[in-house]
C-alpha cells in the first residue's frame, strides 16, 4: 500500500510482478508524482531501486534528506547506463539480493528503449514487454516513467496519447495520468498560472481492480505531490 487511501482503493495497492506507467506532459508533476509514490512505499511497504537518468543521484536523493524520510530505503546506483536493459535487470537483481528490494523505479522510458527511430514501436513494445518479465521473474513492482505526444491547448493527456507506441499502454498494469490543473479553469494556453498547486491523478487502467477513467485530486506540498 501506498499510504495514498483514495490511489490505494482505486488500484487496490500494488503487487509484485506488476508493471505501472505514471505518464503527464512534460512539468506537469509526473515525476513528482512518482518520488512521492516510490517514497511512500519504501516507508510503509519495500525498499525501493531507483534509476533515474535526468538528474545526477545527489540531486536524486536530497529530496529524501529530511529527518522526516531518513527511514525511507532507497537505492541509486552511482552510474548510469542508457539504453541496456540487460544492465536494469542486473542492478534490480543485486538490489533486490543485497538490500530486499521489492519496487523499481525508473525515470525515464525513453531512456532505456533502443533509439533506433525506424523501429521506435518496436523496439518500445520490446522494452516494455522486458519490464513486466523483470517484475515477474525478479517479483518486483516496476513503476516506468513514460512521455506524452505532444498535444493540443485544450486536449487532456491520457492512455491514448502515450508516445511512440501503444505497447506502452497495453503491456502495463496500471496507467496514471498526472497533469496540473490551472489557477482558473478559463484560462489558455500562455496565460494559465498553476500557483496552487493542484493536479489531477487519473487512473486511466487498473487491471486488477479494474478501475477506468477514476480522478482523484492533489496538490503539490513542499517537494511532495500529496493527495487532497
Amino acid at each position: 500500500m501506498s499510504g495514498m487511501d483514495e490511489l490505494d482503493d482505486a488500484l487496490g495497492g500494488f503487487q509484485t510482478g506488476e508493471l505501472v506507467v505514471i505518464s503527464g506532459v512534460t512539468g506537469n508533476g509526473k515525476t513528482l508524482f512518482a518520488k512521492t509514490l516510490v517514497r511512500n512505499l519504501s516507508l510503509l511497504s519495500a525498499p525501493c531501486a531507483c534509476f533515474s537518468y535526468e538528474v545526477s543521484t545527489e540531486e536524486f536523493l536530497k529530496y529524501f534528506k529530511s529527518s522526516r524520510y531518513d527511514d525511507a530505503k532507497m537505492f541509486v546506483t552511482q552510474e548510469m547506463k542508457v539504453g541496456m536493459m540487460k544492465w536494469i535487470y542486473d542492478r534490480v537483481h543485486e538490489s533486490k539480493l543485497k538490500y530486499g528490494t521489492n519496487v523499481v523505479l525508473i525515470d525515464h522510458l525513453h531512456y532505456i528503449v533502443d533509439m533506433d527511430t525506424d523501429k521506435m514501436t518496436i523496439n518500445v513494445g520490446a522494452c516494455m514487454r522486458r519490464l513486466k518479465q523483470l517484475a515477474v521473474e525478479l517479483n518486483q513492482v516496476v513503476i516506468i516513467v513514460a512521455h506524452q505526444e505532444k498535444l493540443k491547448d485544450d486536449k487532456e493527456p491520457g492512455i491514448e496519447t502515450l508516445r511512440d507506441s501503444s505497447f506502452v499502454g497495453q503491456e502495463a498494469d496500471d496507467v496514471i495520468i498526472v497533469h496540473r490543473v490551472p489557477d482558473d479553469p478559463s484560462q489558455k494556453g500562455n496565460n494559465r498560472t498553476y500557483e496552487d498547486g493542484f493536479a489531477v491523478v487519473k487512473i486511466d487502467k487498473a487491471r486488477r481492480k479494474g478501475t477506468y477513467k477514476r480522478r482523484l485530486t492533489f496538490q503539490k506540498k513542499g517537494d511532495w505531490l500529496e493527495p487532497v
